[in-house]
């Protein structure tokens, strides 16, 4: 949909109507002001007094044919109104506990004049004077300053929501008019440094120069040239096994919008601890799964397979929770289980369920990662899914059937761009995904998190890696009898 601008020119300030109820104060007005003011279809009235006009032009920093995509602001060196977003809170002010953006002066060695920097600090930091926070450099675009992150891009409260919601660690940012940037002295594993537009430019020549500084680096832009030139090196980066993400925000310009969800982005992947490359989940006891305790639900119990030792469900009330969530913060990932689906089960049984919850209420979110089966004729076929909140991904052929009663390695896969499954080493569908790392939560096994569509069959094994593993690095199966011949 795009949006209209209606400009009114009178000749005269006063005795200005009251905007009709539809249409109300743009937040970023000035206090008290009426107009600009935004309709709830999104249109903007705007008033003005030119007596003298002959024309009355207005431009956007939007490249879209129509008047914006996001938020809509009048080029720069003039006034702009904000556009909210709809169903958009993570650059809103918010009552969580907030953090502070100082003017700090200093002389620098390299232009040899005093320079000023804005600089947001975390909450709680004046009371932890003896902390070292890790530190993030912000780089601005062209003909913008030290400010526009802190005044356009919101970085501050941006900040301050992901703090509070558990979904970044605390950190100093450190904005700079950026025509003369340095390093500046930390250790390397807890700096890192993000630009836009021209700041990401800036960005990959400083920290590509100084990687013995750098641990984390961030450049974005959506000019078409820089966008193509940064989504091929990207692809460069994967076939050269270099970890990377390459994000993409849709239905906006080279404008803050852009920025502001490409800060909400990167900042949760900065400054983690380096998790364990895998963990190994062994079903063979029913008090404890991986090294972590469990809750039981109805009566699984352990059994002898081929394959080993094994936890079987009844399909009815047999189910296992962990209080874990073994896939938090991944980036990329191989999830793997061994498992045997038996007959007599219900159309739709889930077999593993991981699920984030919510730091501040500790209640589930939407966002999940699921492996289920359905079954058709007597026969299954994987259904595998993940959900961010805002993407997500069904993975279900249902061409692809096979026998009941059967040991099988399924496996679910994400590079960072897109999610594929596997039945014993097979590709069975793919799909592009952009999947951002979960936060901590639980997980449960025979049963989906909210105690419906019971497992019927049996688990051994359960493996999840940090990486995107090629099948022939996949989790391998002893030879086992004819389907039939075995339990």
């Amino acid at each position: 949909m795009k949006r209209v601008l209606i400009l009114a020119a009178v000749a005269s300030v006063c005795c200005w109507a009251q905007p009709d109820r539809d249409c109300q104060p743009a937040p970023s007005n000035a206090g008290g002001a009426l107009y600009p003011c935004i309709h709830s279809d999104l249109r903007v009235t705007f008033r003005m007094v030119a007596p003298d006009a002959h024309k009355v032009l207005v431009a956007t920093n939007n490249t879209d044919s129509g008047i914006g995509k996001g938020p809509v602001e009048l080029v720069r060196d003039q006034s702009g109104v904000e556009v909210p977003e709809k169903g958009t809170d993570f650059y809103d002010v918010q009552n969580v506990p907030h953090g502070d953006v100082h003017i700090h002066w200093y002389r620098s060695k390299t232009t040899g004049s005093w320079r000023r920097a804005y600089v947001y600090t975390p909450p709680e930091y004046d009371r932890n004077a003896g902390t070292r926070y890790p530190v993030l450099y912000l780089q601005h675009g062209s003909s913008e300053n030290g400010s526009s992150w802190s005044r356009q891009g919101r970085a501050g409260l941006i900040l301050d929501n992901l703090i509070a919601a558990g979904k970044a660690n605390a950190m100093i940012v450190v904005m700079e008019t950026g025509y003369a940037s340095q390093p500046a002295a930390a250790d390397r594993e807890h700096r890192a440094m993000a630009g836009l537009s021209m700041g990401g430019a800036q960005t990959v020549q400083i920290t590509l120069s100084h990687l013995d500084k750098f641990s984390w680096i961030g450049a974005g832009t959506a000019e078409t040239a820089m966008h193509d030139g940064a989504k091929a090196m990207h692809e460069a980066l994967d076939k050269a096994g270099v970890k990377n993400v390459f994000y993409e925000s849709q239905s906006t310009a080279h404008e803050f919008q852009t920025w502001r969800r490409d800060l909400a982005d990167f900042a949760p992947r900065l400054f983690q601890p380096a998790p364990p490359a895998a963990e190994l989940w062994k079903f063979d006891r029913i008090d404890q799964i991986g090294g972590h305790k469990t809750t039981v639900l109805g009566h699984p119990r352990v059994i002898d397979s081929p394959v080993g030792k094994a936890v079987e469900f009844n399909g009815v009330d047999d189910a296992l929770f962990v209080d874990v969530h073994p896939l938090a913060g991944a980036e990329t990932f191989t999830w793997e289980i061994v498992f045997r689906p038996d007959p007599g089960g219900a159309p739709e049984q889930r077999f593993f369920h991981l699920q984030e919850k919510d730091p501040k209420t500790g209640e589930d979110t939407a966002t999940r990662m699921l492996s289920e089966i359905r079954v058709v004729d007597g026969q299954w076929c994987l259904d595998s899914f993940a959900d961010t909140g805002d993407q997500s991904r069904a993975l279900l052929n249902r061409e692809r059937l096979h026998p009941l009663g059967v040991w099988y390695r399924v496996a679910m896969v994400y590079d960072g761009h897109e999610l594929r499954n596997y039945v014993d080493g097979v590709l069975e569908g793919s799909g592009e995904l952009h999947l951002i790392p979960q936060g901590p939560g639980h997980s449960s096994i025979g049963v989906r998190i909210n105690k419906v569509n019971y497992f019927k069959g049996a688990v051994a094994l359960a493996r999840m890696t940090r990486a995107a593993l090629p099948p022939a690095e996949f989790l391998k199966l002893p030879s086992q009898p004819s389907p039939g011949a075995q339990r």
